[in-house]
């Protein structure tokens, strides 16, 4: 894959914009409060879900436990679809 050079017009894609310009940068990884909150839910409930296979699994490492943000958003925008664990058929 070949790289491109940053267009200078364009925000970083980590970057949003808000109404008065300032750059806010989003997370690439989430925790299971942050999570939990975009989809609406408690953190407990977070959990069940997790242990269910309904959401998207986390990516451990060391002691942190989170959720690419990416995945958790084109999960939401899919409808929400069970997704199934790792050696499930």
């Amino acid at each position: 894959m070949a790289l491109r050079p940053a267009d200078p017009a364009e925000p970083h894609p980590c970057q949003n914009r808000r109404g008065s310009g300032e750059l806010v940068l989003e997370p690439d990884l989430i925790d299971a409060e942050t999570a939990a909150t975009i989809v609406g839910v408690a953190r407990r409930t977070w959990y069940r879900y997790v242990d269910n296979g309904d959401v998207p699994q986390p990516v451990r490492f060391g002691g942190s436990v989170k959720w690419r943000r990416e995945e958790i958003d084109e999960w939401i925008r899919a409808g929400c679809p069970r997704v199934r664990k790792d050696g499930e058929s």
